[in-house]
């Protein structure tokens, strides 16, 4: 997004463009649409593509001539080309444009394709670019409304997914293009209430596309929530391999046991990605609903959704290690039975922090209280309430 003024063609500084006008190094957005703008604007009333005026003779209308001869006009041409190539180059292609007659004021909107990953050069980066003071300079509420828009259009960009992205964008657009056509129409000098029914008529649309973003935001931070989970869990997966296979192979280490700890260690992962899956569903006003600061970003969603299966795998190695240790007083009914029983209980460690509470508190009392004394509780003191895979309270990244 750019908000600024730019001196004509003739007061730039020297060095800084060829005598095409084509920048010598390499410039930001933020400088060259300023110059493209003012290029265009010399160029299209050079070249008279302006509005067509009305004939006195009531004949056909004709274009507003310019004030230059034909090598004014193909001098104006070439340094808007080479401001366009310029721009395009560093901003990527202008998917639509409005470009104001009266003033050297416009709003474009530009794609340009990502580099990196594979994933990410096939998603496209929208930005929005204004310069409209000198058309808006003495309209406070214009320039407010454009501000506004601005601002969504920062967020929508940053956040969203691809396609909503586009909507929102779009649509941010056609509004200050809207804008920009009704400070023409009205020569900058609109009636108050010509001014009050734009302002009230703006309000209703930015909150309208606002609401739009807000549910497209909570929709893209629950993809990129999902996506680090799955990233969490591939490294949690090669992890265990990576460790535990030559142990199995060369190490003496009982197979059986190196089974069920695996078991508990991937089944609290699982766990816990189930229990995200399971709130992402839920009516987002419930109090169990699955929630998270959308506008943190990107990369932190992905991060927190990859730091979950991570906690989940905590929770069922330890859930493990204390049935192992004879801390908790829970065995299985048979021998045959020993996998599914770790691995059921590791996964219900990882799905419900609740559950989890109550099998850590055991081992807490169990270790506060004196050898011989101590008192443990089985399962039937759990009641059905606690054995219940539930969740109760929502941390800051909505887990």
């Amino acid at each position: 997004m750019s908000e600024s003024t730019s001196t004509s063609l003739g007061d730039q500084p020297a060095g800084l463009h060829d005598e095409a006008g084509t920048p010598t190094h390499e410039d930001t957005g933020a400088i060259l649409f300023p110059e493209l703008v003012w290029a265009h604007h010399v160029w299209q009333h050079e070249a008279g593509l302006g509005p067509r005026r009305v004939s006195d003779g009531g004949g056909p209308s004709e274009p507003v001539p310019g004030v230059m001869g034909g090598r004014g006009r193909a001098r104006s041409e070439e340094v808007y080309r080479a401001k366009l190539r310029a721009f395009e180059l560093a901003e990527g292609e202008i998917l639509d444009a409005y470009w104001c007659w009266n003033e050297a004021s416009a709003v474009a909107l530009t794609a340009k394709r990502r580099g990196g990953l594979w994933l990410r050069r096939r998603e496209r980066e929208l930005h929005l670019h204004r310069v409209t003071d000198w058309a808006t300079m003495r309209l406070h509420e214009v320039t407010e409304l454009m501000h506004s828009f601005d601002s969504l259009a920062i967020r929508a960009s940053e956040i969203l997914t691809p396609a909503p992205k586009r909507i929102a964008m779009e649509r941010i657009f056609a509004e200050q293009s809207y804008l920009l056509g009704f400070v023409e129409t009205t020569d900058r000098k609109p009636t108050k209430e010509e001014l009050r029914q734009l302002v009230e008529k703006q309000n209703k649309t930015l909150a309208d596309i606002e609401a739009y973003y807000d549910r497209a935001a909570q929709n893209a931070a629950r993809i990129y929530y999902f996506l680090g989970m799955m990233l969490g869990l591939a490294v949690l997966a090669f992890a265990a391999a990576a460790v535990t296979l030559p142990l199995i192979l060369f190490g003496d280490v009982e197979r059986l046991a190196m089974r069920d700890y695996l078991s508990s260690f991937l089944a609290g992962a699982v766990g816990a990605i189930v229990s995200v899956m399971s709130r992402m569903r839920q009516d987002p006003r419930s109090p169990q609903a699955f929630r998270v600061d959308y506008e943190v970003g990107k990369a932190p969603l992905w991060f927190l959704g990859a730091i979950r299966p991570v906690l989940g795998a905590i929770f069922g190695t330890a859930t493990y290690f204390a049935l192992q240790s004879g801390l908790i007083v829970l065995t299985p009914a048979t021998e045959e039975t020993e996998f599914y029983f770790y691995a059921l209980l590791a996964f219900l460690s990882g799905f419900s922090e609740r559950f989890t509470h109550i099998l850590l508190g055991q081992v807490t009392d169990a270790v506060a209280t004196p050898s011989g004394t101590q008192s443990r509780r089985s399962t039937s003191e759990i009641d059905d309430g606690e054995r219940a895979p539930r969740t109760t309270t929502t941390d800051g990244d909505g887990t």
